[in-house]
């Protein structure tokens, strides 16, 4: 009972200009993905009211998280406390930016490269939450897609952010797969298992069946 009075409560706040605790968290790390900009002047992307809202209700469920992207770490620290149960997985292509702490663990690695992300599952296993901040090309999109949605939990979440990339010349695959997907809802193709799909403003949610 608790529990759903928390989250219950978590969900009034989406009200413009009133934040919900992982706006808090965002704006904590100083991470881009939340409504406010970055101390180090990254502009803000608003994902966190949307994920929020796709999340909220399995918060204490959530055991696996990866992230696609790591930078300095500031997403991935967000999501330790947003998911207090989870381990938290990172991957990147530089090695820089390598780093473990506790319940955080990082990996390098090519996105692009269907091996190494098939290697670092085979570690990893399955994920409820799988995130894309990566290279933002339809080639490294459309690679990590084909190879993780597999490793994807029942019930569990595959994103795609920074989706405004896919308008540069030659990189609009991403959105004609991505589009195909709602076809693959009702039955037509596509990805194995998908539920549905939802589309926000440079980001799309995907969501495993149980």
């Amino acid at each position: 009972m608790k529990r759903d009075i928390l989250f219950n409560a978590e969900n009034l706040v989406k009200i413009k200009g009133i934040m919900n605790i992982l706006d808090k968290l965002a704006q904590k790390y100083d991470t881009d993905k939340g409504r406010y900009k970055t101390k180090t002047g990254l502009c803000a992307k608003d994902y966190t009211r949307y994920y929020h809202e796709a999340f909220c209700h399995r918060r204490l469920d959530v055991l696996k998280v990866l992230e696609i992207g790591i930078s300095h770490g500031a997403s991935l620290r967000m999501w330790k406390e947003y998911f207090p149960h989870s381990q938290i997985y990172g991957m990147d292509i530089k090695p820089q930016y390598q780093f473990s702490e506790d319940r955080i663990w990082t990996f390098t690695g090519d996105q692009g490269s269907s091996w190494q992300l098939q290697a670092m599952m085979e570690v990893i296993k399955y994920c409820d939450i799988i995130i894309d901040d990566g290279g933002h090309t339809s080639k490294l999109h459309l690679v990590s897609l084909d190879t993780l949605w597999p490793w994807v939990a029942p019930g569990g979440y595959y994103v795609i952010e920074d989706l405004q990339t896919c308008y540069r010349p030659g990189e609009y695959k991403t959105m004609e797969v991505l589009k195909s997907q709602v076809d693959a809802c009702n039955g037509r193709g596509g990805l194995k298992g998908i539920e549905s799909i939802m589309f926000a403003k440079r980001l799309c949610i995907m969501k495993k069946e149980v």
